[in-house]
C-alpha cells in the first residue's frame, strides 16, 4: 500500500537532490530506470527543476551511462 508519489510529495520541501535508479522493491539493485517509471513523473515536476539529479544506476560502460543520461534528459523535457 506504499504510495511513492505521495511519499515524495510529503518530503518535497526537504529534498535538495535526487538520486535516480530503480530496484526490485526488495533489494537496492541500482538498475537504470525504464520508460514508464514513476520516477520520470516526479522528475518532471517544476518544484524539482533546479535540483541536481544524480544517476546512481549501474552500467556496463560509460557509453551506456551517457546514452541513459541523454534518454533521461529527453524524457524529463517531454510532457
Amino acid at each position: 500500500g506504499f504510495d511513492c508519489i505521495s511519499f515524495v510529495e510529503e518530503l518535497s520541501p526537504y529534498i535538495r537532490a535526487i538520486h535516480i535508479h530503480d530496484n526490485d522493491g526488495t533489494v537496492d539493485t541500482h538498475r537504470p530506470i525504464k520508460p514508464g517509471s514513476w520516477v520520470i513523473e516526479v522528475l518532471r515536476r517544476s518544484r524539482f527543476a533546479d535540483l541536481p539529479f544524480i544517476v546512481e544506476a549501474k552500467f556496463d560502460n560509460v557509453t551506456e551511462l551517457c546514452q541513459h543520461v541523454n534518454w533521461l534528459k529527453n524524457e524529463i523535457k517531454r510532457k
